[in-house]
């Protein structure tokens, strides 16, 4: 009985996305299947959560050049996502803006922005644009408050960074 694995026909993987890999036929034949990953297979999501501040002290003046929090990567990080939520809404015109820097140059192209008496960013009216996405190993990591609510109530300011080590 002859080798079984010699009678299979040359196959290439391609990954599409997190969830499918396409398994094209390169012996010839233009048939491509595609299957699911198993579930060891995929990358999974790694959020980082960082207490800014306390949960019941006002948030701290606003400002884009004094940090609230600096640490370093743990990893390498492929960023998917980015939030922000308070303890206590803020309140007024004035929403509760967060900006992150890798390395001294922001990452956002459109800040994190709380509306005013929502607890997250998740239901912003305008959402966060990440622009650059590949946080290095080892990077210096610093979260600004570039904007306070107007009535300065809002307490309790997190950031959470998502992603999967990019290995």
């Amino acid at each position: 009985m002859g080798d079984r694995f010699s009678e299979l026909p040359e196959l290439t993987t391609i990954p599409l996305d997190l969830d499918y890999l396409a398994l094209v036929d390169t012996s010839g034949s233009d048939e491509t299947k595609f299957i699911k990953y198993p579930l060891f297979l995929k990358k999974s999501t790694r959020p980082l959560i960082m207490a800014l501040t306390d949960e019941l002290t006002v948030l701290p003046a606003a400002s884009d050049s004094i940090p609230l929090l600096a640490f370093r990567m743990p990893y390498k990080m492929k960023l998917l996502e980015v939030r922000a939520s308070l303890t206590t809404a803020g309140t007024g015109a004035a929403l509760v803006t967060v900006d992150i820097h890798e390395s001294g140059t922001t990452i956002l192209s459109t800040k994190i922005t709380i509306d005013a008496t929502e607890k997250t960013s998740t239901t912003a009216v305008t959402d966060s644009t990440i622009s650059d996405d590949s946080l290095a190993d080892d990077a210096e990591i610093e979260v600004f408050l570039d904007l306070l609510d107007t009535d300065n109530v809002a307490t309790g300011l997190k950031v959470m960074l998502i992603g999967y080590e990019d290995i």
